[in-house]
């Protein structure tokens, strides 16, 4: 069951943790933050060699990094890094996801498979969506 933070501050959460779930104040925060720039400039470092890694080593025909990453209002510092992919074959597909972690550098990395993505998602990644 999602939590609101409401729900969290009458469990007794500290003000500091509860802080982290209120967007509006996280995005402001981060824009003071001058690690913030480099955190997420890392994180799209490893985007893009990741999908070398998937198109040189994979036969990936196409990789495209969505989420909160890929839309820089929403990115903050505990966000992840999603990528769809196709072309990789089937048999190959874990060998390469465990590939791309390899090179994570802290970061927690999902990759998922066009021909396996719901078509809601689908809609998501190609309207919101950065190839790369």
């Amino acid at each position: 069951m999602t939590k609101t933070a409401i729900d969290l501050k009458k469990a007794g959460w500290p003000r500091d943790e509860l802080i982290k779930y209120r967007p509006w104040q996280a995005m402001e925060r981060r824009r003071r933050d001058q690690d913030f720039n480099s955190h997420r400039d890392r994180a799209l470092i490893i985007a893009r060699e990741a999908a070398a890694i998937l198109k040189e080593q994979f036969a990936a025909h196409r990789v495209v990094l969505f989420g909160s990453l890929a839309q820089d209002a929403w990115f903050t510092p505990r966000s992840d890094i999603d990528l769809c992919v196709d072309g990789i074959p089937v048999e190959l597909f874990f060998r390469a996801e465990a590939e791309i972690e390899a090179i994570a550098s802290g970061f927690k990395l999902d990759l998922l498979d066009f021909k396996e993505c719901s078509p809601e998602l689908l809609k998501r990644v190609e309207r919101d969506g950065i190839e790369l």
